[in-house]
């Protein structure tokens, strides 16, 4: 569960910006198609995979082209930060998303972004390949 701020109305902000709207939508059709657990069984728990995802889907919708933008992005974006699932202030560096990366399966990853486009109705474009190796 997320757990919103004390200093502005996030579901207010979200219902009087079209651009926050969008990832909304983006976000919460995900949310219904994913279902696997966010954190492993054992160790440390870390950042959930979710948010990771949610990331990813906002990297590719806004046509980032590396994880480094990305990562500034989300820093400069508090709230979009907080709707991936990332407590505001505490985002992942680039060699977490490429670990990430490197751990989850292209085809994973594609099929959440396709199944999350079309359960909010948006067109969504083919998922690029991830190679091996990543720009930061």
């Amino acid at each position: 569960m997320m757990q919103n701020s004390l200093f502005y109305d996030y579901y207010a902000l979200i219902d009087s910006c079209s651009f926050l709207k969008k990832y909304d939508a983006l976000f919460r059709a995900f949310d219904l198609v994913y279902d696997q657990p966010d954190f492993p069984e054992v160790g440390r728990r870390g950042y959930r995979r979710s948010a990771f995802f949610k990331a990813l889907i906002y990297k590719q919708s806004a046509h980032i082209k590396c994880i480094s933008d990305l990562v500034r992005d989300l820093e400069s974006r508090p709230i979009l930060a907080e709707m991936c699932g990332f407590n505001a202030g505490r985002i992942p560096d680039a060699s977490r998303f490429s670990r990430f990366l490197t751990d989850t399966n292209n085809s994973e990853i594609e099929t959440f972004f396709h199944a999350s486009g079309n359960s909010s109705g948006s067109t969504v474009r083919k998922w690029p390949h991830l190679s091996r190796r990543r720009r930061i």
